[in-house]
């Protein structure tokens, strides 16, 4: 059963185990496997999110849970920000977003902290730079594209391991978005760092 569909890409989901799907290209096949769904309920995502934030090795980010309303250059309203020098997770206008919309945010944005160079130190890779103020904002071209697909796919798997369904940010529709732009060998890499970084937050094989 194919879930989402975006150019080349489709998101296809198991017949037999409908938590379980695989991401296949229309010329190369099937690039991953991985679990769609938790296979348990998680009562309390949000506060499961703070939890993992707060327990991030080798030390918690810091976190500012309720920032004003910002938007970015081009007038788009932010959701959250991660600032890579002060290894700080912000939240912007927490007000007018729901339960289910703050743990997306965080869990994306743990996504993009979990590159830190105290912790995965992805942004070795490529050209992005860990000095950037803020890492969405201070990669360009593909490497922006990367590290989106990266937290979105470190978001995504946090999320079903802790018994959270996936919404709309964390969903992989969401980083087929960014796959679609990048070569097979950078969507490749895209899973692998993403599993990597899920398995050295939540300290799992």
């Amino acid at each position: 059963m194919t879930l989402h569909c975006i150019d080349k890409l489709a998101l296809v989901i198991d017949d037999s185990d409908l938590a379980m799907g695989a991401i296949i290209h229309e010329d190369l096949g099937e690039l991953v496997r991985l679990q769609v769904f938790p296979s348990w309920c998680n009562p309390h995502p949000l506060e499961t999110a703070e939890i993992v934030l707060k327990s991030l090795r080798p030390h918690a980010t810091k976190y500012h849970p309720d920032e004003p309303e910002s938007r970015s250059a081009s007038g788009e309203r932010r959701a959250g920000s991660y600032n890579a020098p002060s290894d700080a997770i912000t939240v912007y206008d927490r007000a007018s977003r729901t339960p289910g919309e703050l743990c997306e945010i965080l869990l994306h944005e743990i996504g993009h902290a979990s590159g830190h160079p105290a912790r995965t130190a992805r942004w070795v890779v490529g050209t992005a730079s860990p000095d950037a103020i803020e890492v969405f904002t201070g990669h360009s071209g593909e490497d922006s594209r990367f590290e989106e697909a990266v937290a979105s796919m470190t978001g995504h798997m946090i999320a079903v391991r802790m018994g959270i369904t996936p919404r709309w940010n964390l969903a992989p529709i969401h980083f087929l978005r960014h796959l679609e732009f990048l070569t097979p060998e950078r969507m490749a890499e895209v899973v692998k760092e993403g599993q990597r970084a899920a398995s050295y937050i939540l300290n799992t094989p």
